[in-house]
């Protein structure tokens, strides 16, 4: 995707989250959005259904999964991940832990409000 231009129109609407699908890999740089006071969060479909030939070398098959709170005003994702072909799925901690632990964790929170 070249042209995001019409991402800061849906800024201006005030749309939070976008779910795009097909993405290989996770680039946060793609989307020079992030420092806006009016942020929109844009989370991927992943590579659950890529072919092993399709995948970056170095990167895992993985999908997420989102918990929306009840008053739609944040957004728990959860990555999990296939490190191996025909491996088990598992969690993928990458994500410190909220409040500053030290560990690290499956999943992000994003607020929307």
């Amino acid at each position: 995707m070249e042209n995001i231009d019409f991402l800061k129109n849906l800024q201006t609407t005030g749309v939070k989250l976008c779910l795009h699908g097909d993405v290989r890999e996770m680039r946060r740089q793609w989307i020079d959005h992030w420092d806006d006071e009016q942020n929109l969060h844009v989370i991927g479909a992943d590579t659950f259904g890529s072919k092993r030939d399709d995948i970056t070398e170095g990167s895992a098959r993985s999908y997420y999964l989102l918990e929306i709170s009840s008053d739609l005003q944040s957004i728990r994702v959860y990555v999990r991940a296939q490190p191996k072909p025909d491996g088990a799925w598992r969690g993928w901690n990458y994500f410190p832990e909220p409040d500053g632990g030290r560990g690290r964790v499956p999943f992000f929170e994003i607020d929307l409000s």
